[in-house]
């Protein structure tokens, strides 16, 4: 493409950018010189402004930002997602007809560039800028997720208080009989557990001795039939209401 500033023309040629984290988002521009009997650029001589340009690059980048602070949510990024356009409250309607009602809340970060550093600001530095703010704005959301989900499991009865007892294979079932279960059409499930890091090397422990004691291992087959058997009641009630 071609374009022309009075007497500049400048050939406008698009290559796809090849850094593996941003090739398929963000393009660079690269424009050659062709013709002009304009001095160098220097005091006096403005470039063109190309706002078209930068608003392409500005979104690349956005999009950059949203998909790190995906990346860092770890399994919240699997939870479902429903924009909210406007408002400032939450209203949760449930299965049982309880409604519950929570305020937004806000997860930001700043980046502060001083003038005399942006001519050396290179892609490379902005991304780890942009990495440094997923990051901030990341531990906010899982911050209040996880004390979000603390707050309603509390209120509904939902939570296991082992008292300062050590973890162990009936805390495990007690988790487990409190949880609704989804299965596939092929009656497989897989579950999340986010544990504590200090926490990691004993649950391991714990489901070892489950799969090696015939009678914790007995026990925990009987949790997940009873919890097949509910699923199957759930998607036939579901299919009949549909």
């Amino acid at each position: 493409m071609l374009l022309s500033f009075g007497k500049v023309h400048l050939r406008f040629d698009v290559s796809t950018f090849t850094c593996e984290s941003f090739q398929k988002n963000l393009y660079y521009y690269r424009f050659q010189r062709i013709e002009s009997n304009l001095p160098k650029i220097g005091v006096g001589v403005m470039l063109p402004d190309l706002p078209g340009l930068k608003h392409d690059i500005q979104r690349a980048l956005d999009r950059y930002l949203s998909t790190q602070v995906n990346k860092r949510l770890g399994f919240f990024n699997e939870v479902p997602k429903h924009p909210v356009h406007e408002g400032n409250r939450l209203r949760v309607v449930r299965a049982d007809g309880s409604i519950d009602e929570s305020e937004l809340e806000k997860a930001s970060a700043e980046m502060s560039i001083k003038l005399e550093d942006i001519p050396g600001l290179t892609l490379e530095k902005r991304l780890a800028m942009l990495n440094d703010q997923a990051d901030q704005i990341a531990s906010q959301i899982s911050k209040g997720l996880f004390e979000g989900l603390k707050r309603e499991l509390d209120k509904a009865g939902q939570a296991v208080d082992q008292r300062g007892r050590t973890l162990d294979a009936e805390a495990v079932f007690s988790v487990l009989e409190k949880i609704q279960f989804e299965f596939d059409e092929t009656g497989g499930h897989e579950i999340a557990v986010v544990l504590h890091p200090d926490l990691a090397p004993k649950m391991m422990d714990v489901l070892k001795q489950i799969e090696s004691d015939p009678i914790l291992r007995k026990r925990y087959e009987e949790i997940i039939t009873r919890k097949r058997m509910e699923w199957r009641d759930r998607e036939a009630a579901r299919k009949l209401v549909g």
